[in-house]
C-alpha cells in the first residue's frame, strides 16, 4: 500500500529589509554584572547570543597571546544587548569600556532609532546616536553620517533631537521643547544644532564629491 507524504503547513515569517545601520554608545555605570570588564583591553566581541536569560560570547583577547575564549554567564537586568533582543533586534556588541558599551544594530527605517533610544534609556544613564549608515541598493556602497566628531553635548542634543522628531516633517517637537528636556537654553540648542549639522554636512558633501569622481 503506497503512503502519501503528509503535508506540511507552510512556515510563516516576517521579512524586513534593512537599509540603515546605528551604532550608539550607552553609558550603564557601572557595569560590573558584565563578565567583559575583567578582561583587559582590547576585547573584540565575536559573536554574542542569549539563552533564556543567559549570556553567551565569543571574545577575542590580545593580552599576550592572542586567544578566543567564551563566556557564559546569567544576563544582568541592566545589559542593553538584552534589551534591544527582546525587543526583536540583533544587536552587536562592539566595544565594552568602564562606563559605556557601543552596539551595532541593523534598522528597517529611522523611526526604529527612537524605538531603540527608548528601550536603552530604560537601562542607560544616557544614549548617544555615534553612527547612522544607510545602506544603498549594492551592499558595498554605503553613506555613513559619523557624529564622533561631534562634542559630547552637540551629540546629545543630536540624538535628542532625533528621536524626539525635531527632524521629521512636520516637526514634533520644537528647539524650546529640547532645550526644556535639557536643562538650557533655547538659544543653545540652536547654536548646538547649527554647529553639529553644519559638520555633518560637509561629511555628506564630501561624500557625494568623491563619489562623482
Amino acid at each position: 500500500m503506497d503512503s502519501t507524504p503528509s503535508q506540511t503547513a507552510a512556515s510563516t515569517f516576517d521579512l524586513v529589509e534593512c537599509s540603515l545601520y546605528a551604532e550608539f554608545d550607552i553609558r550603564v555605570d557601572p557595569i560590573e554584572w558584565c563578565p567583559l570588564v575583567e578582561l583587559d583591553p582590547p576585547v573584540e566581541v565575536q559573536h554574542q547570543q542569549f539563552r533564556d536569560e543567559t549570556c553567551l560570547l565569543d571574545v577575542r583577547t590580545h593580552d599576550g597571546e592572542p586567544r578566543t575564549v567564551r563566556i557564559t554567564q546569567e544576563c544582568g537586568c541592566r545589559c542593553p544587548s538584552k534589551v534591544l533582543t527582546d525587543a526583536g533586534y540583533l544587536p552587536r556588541l562592539l566595544e565594552i569600556y568602564p562606563d559605556h558599551v557601543r552596539l551595532g544594530v541593523h534598522l528597517g527605517e529611522r523611526t526604529e532609532v527612537e524605538d531603540i533610544v527608548e528601550r536603552l534609556r530604560s537601562v542607560a544613564e544616557q544614549v548617544t546616536l555615534r553612527k547612522l549608515v544607510r545602506i544603498g541598493s549594492d551592499s558595498s556602497v554605503e553613506t555613513a553620517m559619523d557624529l564622533t566628531d561631534l562634542t559630547d553635548k552637540q551629540r546629545e542634543t543630536v540624538t535628542l533631537a532625533i528621536t524626539r522628531g525635531y527632524y521629521r516633517q512636520p516637526r514634533r517637537v520644537s528647539v524650546g521643547d529640547i532645550a526644556d528636556e535639557l536643562g538650557i537654553s533655547a538659544a543653545a540648542v540652536s547654536q548646538r544644532l547649527g554647529a553639529a549639522e553644519s559638520k555633518v554636512m560637509r561629511q555628506v558633501f564630501d561624500a557625494f564629491a568623491d563619489g562623482c569622481e
